[in-house]
């Protein structure tokens, strides 16, 4: 279906080819279990090559994008969507990166709320801005979407997303604060049974209501469904083509995340830039979780007694890969730096990933027990460079250790 689906995309190319773009890509992919290189293609293992063809239709203010990983064993549809657009707004139909949060996406670990180690969701979402001489610019957006279905999800659960941020200009600087909402609620899942899916229930996640009678006892008393976000907060200093970007993403699970009880838990980045290189630091801290003692604690990041199989799709985490449902108190230390040498670029990185006991599951007033709470280290050293001839992009990227290697070729019509 999926190869049927590009080869008539394919066609139509051919035919308005002056109001299109079009990219193939070829794509090897490494059995490997470095994050870094895995979140490229998706975890797409089984079929060791990947051709990637990338589409993209423009004409006024409609778009239509597809992005598809095509293999012998196995294909996805990674993005597809249409959207169109007025003077302030955005809608947006199918299956698309919400790229609404502080950090660089092309280079950044992975925002908190979505990164692109996932194939995208199913969703409508509208996104609107307006701006206030041309010193204080608002954006926000709201979504209604779909997870997918698999053994735990005997019915699609829905996904609710939205946000508010505002950003304010003085000379060569920019001040951002938002916040993100996003909830997990609905659908039939195996031991709980039908969770809903009226307007009512829609109605009640949208302004953070607890459920009717009818939902399960925990959904009675808290807001309905499994409801998290982030306080997204950024400092970006521009002069003579040089950039400083300082940001911190604070993660909310419940109450005791709104009121700061977590307050070392979320993500840290500095980034620097100009003409020929990039910087990035990043820090990433989810052991607090409120304290080991509920209440207010064990706030469990990416996963829930309910929709156990979390904040993910298609068993890829839709957040930061290296937060995993079960595997959510973690540190993490990323480095990024990029040279750029002539039509030559140069990346490095170096990545330390402490995993710890997850609190998943625990909901008593006795305090968890932490003794030997470390699990786990990964450390990966990457070395990767990208080169351009004509119209063809060549990159390699490698992990030092154990030498697993992706190669991408990329050619651009």
């Amino acid at each position: 279906m999926i190869k049927k689906l590009n080869a008539i995309i394919l066609l139509i190319y051919c035919i308005h080819a002056q109001e299109h773009k079009f990219d193939l890509s070829f794509l090897t992919t490494p059995k490997t279990d470095v994050i870094a290189l895995n979140s490229k293609f998706k975890g797409m293992y089984e079929n060791n090559f990947l051709v990637v063809p990338e589409y993209k239709y423009q004409k006024n203010s409609f778009t239509f994008f597809s992005k598809s990983l095509i293999g012998n064993e196995r294909s996805e549809i990674d993005k597809l969507y249409l959207s169109y657009k007025t003077n302030h707004s955005v809608l947006t139909i199918g299956k698309f990166f919400r790229d609404i949060t502080s950090e660089n996406s092309d280079f950044s670990s992975g925002s908190l709320i979505e990164s692109e180690n996932s194939f995208k969701p199913l969703r409508i979402n509208i996104a609107s801005e307006f701006s206030i001489k041309d010193k204080l610019l608002f954006q926000a957006d709201f979504s209604h979407g779909v997870l997918d279905e698999n053994s735990t999800y005997l019915r699609n659960p829905y996904i609710h997303e939205k946000s508010l941020y505002s950003n304010f200009f003085i000379e060569n600087s920019k001040f951002t604060f938002g916040i993100v909402h996003n909830t997990i609620w609905g659908g039939k899942v195996e031991g709980f049974g039908d969770l809903g899916g009226s307007v009512e229930d829609w109605l009640d996640v949208v302004i953070g209501d607890p459920g009717n009678e009818d939902k399960p006892d925990g959904e009675q008393v808290n807001s309905l469904g499994d409801a998290f976000g982030i306080f997204d907060f950024a400092i970006e200093f521009i002069k003579n083509e040089k950039n400083i970007r300082l940001y911190h993403q604070h993660f909310f699970e419940d109450n005791s995340g709104l009121k700061f009880d977590n307050l070392q838990d979320g993500l840290y980045g500095l980034e620097f830039s100009n003409k020929s290189m990039i910087l990035l630091i990043e820090y990433l801290n989810t052991k607090n979780q409120s304290g080991n003692i509920h209440p207010p604690g064990l706030d469990s990041y990416y996963w829930n007694m309910i929709y156990t199989e979390g904040w993910t799709y298609n068993q890829r985490v839709i957040g930061n890969p290296y937060i995993h449902p079960n595997r959510n108190r973690v540190v993490l230390n990323y480095y990024f730096f990029q040279k750029k040498f002539e039509n030559i670029f140069l990346d490095l990185s170096y990545i330390n990933h402490k995993i710890f006991k997850s609190y998943n599951g625990t909901n008593n007033d006795e305090p968890f027990d932490l003794s030997n709470d470390f699990q786990k280290e990964n450390q990966h050293f990457l070395i990767g460079f990208k080169t351009s001839f004509k119209n063809i992009d060549f990159r390699i990227l490698t992990d030092v250790e154990s030498q697993d290697t992706m190669i991408s070729l990329n050619t651009f019509f």
